[in-house]
């Protein structure tokens, strides 16, 4: 489906078909969000709730297939020997970080819009609770699934057990084959993708991420936007188009390798840098291994232009303090009495 070129450098052509998913999808986002945060909200009440009632049919469903029971022991007996690596620490960090999303900016957005007196307290216990339920929970049907596979293919489940796109995307997929009514459960699954795809760990990826977008270009010149594009739905419709017309690279046959690119040094390198600039930081790059898409390697140009991402967000952090040590009165070699 995919038709990826043989590596980075070698770009391809646009796949049209999945070029049209990317602008239904931005289509999606935008009437989602065009009115605003409370339009936001009321989507979410159902891209955040129907999720569940798919993870647990599959749950329900998945358990009762031969070696399920040794895929969910394979989840939650654990290997105390892993601890030891701070890879895994870090991993573990980055998925939370993300999950959650600590980091990008949209939980300042969003929590603009609360009332003075909301209880952030209990609000962010309830988050943090439901998120980590919410991916025990998913442990559970993917790793039944990965018994079932197991069983079927005479395999250890260590062997089935993979990351990123190929988890959802090739490995799953597989799974749905050999159950009974395949058709209607795979529809299931990928309509539950198409809520996290526009909800994304509550509207973290995409609501969020646009309204931070179009929050702080508001807030900071909303006399000159609004002197330009009249009405904000205007606004939100040239962020999300140029949003769209920015995913194009992703389209094309190069785009499983651009996505692994972006995801490894946005996902791990910036969002760990941002957010355990204090603390973890310095582990992060002893144990930094280079951007790779299953057996292929991506060369040195192009894990130069992950860094550029990466530092697309990271180098604000000096600059801003570097700006503000400028800007405020005073000198380091004057001396108070």
């Amino acid at each position: 489906m995919l038709e990826q070129t043989s590596g980075v450098d070698e770009a391809g052509v646009v796949r049209w078909e999945l070029f049209l998913i990317l602008l239904l999808a931005w289509v999606l986002i935008y009437f989602c969000i065009f009115k605003g945060v409370k339009s936001t909200g009321k989507v979410v009440y159902f891209t955040a709730l129907f999720p569940y009632v798919i993870l647990i049919a599959l749950l329900i469903n998945n358990a009762q297939l031969p070696g399920a029971i040794d895929g969910i022991k394979f989840f939650i007996v654990p290997e105390w020997d892993k601890l030891l690596s701070v890879e895994v620490w870090v991993n573990a960090a980055a998925q939370i970080f993300n999950s959650i999303g600590i980091g990008f900016g949209s939980l300042m957005a969003m929590s603009s819009y609360n009332s003075f007196n909301n209880n952030v307290l209990k609000d962010t216990l309830t988050i943090s609770i439901l998120n980590s339920v919410t991916s025990i929970l998913a442990g559970f049907v993917i790793f039944s699934a990965f018994g079932y596979m197991s069983h079927l293919q005479g395999i250890p489940i260590s062997d089935l057990a993979v990351d990123g796109p190929g988890l959802v995307y090739i490995v799953y997929p597989q799974a749905f084959a050999n159950m009974p009514v395949s058709q209607l459960w795979a529809v299931m699954f990928f309509f539950m993708l198409l809520c996290l795809g526009l909800d994304s760990e509550v509207v973290n990826r995409t609501f969020a991420m646009v309204e931070v977008m179009v929050t702080s270009l508001m807030d900071e010149f909303h006399q000159q936007l609004m002197t330009f594009f009249k009405r904000k739905e205007l606004f939100v419709l040239a962020i999300c188009g140029a949003a769209c017309l920015l995913g194009i690279p992703l389209v094309m046959q190069v785009g499983i390798y651009v996505f692994q690119l972006m995801d490894h040094y946005t996902a791990i390198v910036s969002i760990m840098f941002l957010a355990f600039f204090e603390v973890i930081l310095i582990f992060s790059i002893i144990q930094f291994k280079p951007a790779r898409y299953e057996d292929y390697v991506f060369p040195p140009w192009a894990q130069g232009v992950g860094w550029v991402i990466a530092m697309g967000s990271i180098i604000w952090i000096p600059l801003g303090a570097v700006h503000t040590l400028w800007v405020l009165p005073g000198s380091f070699m004057q001396v108070t009495h």
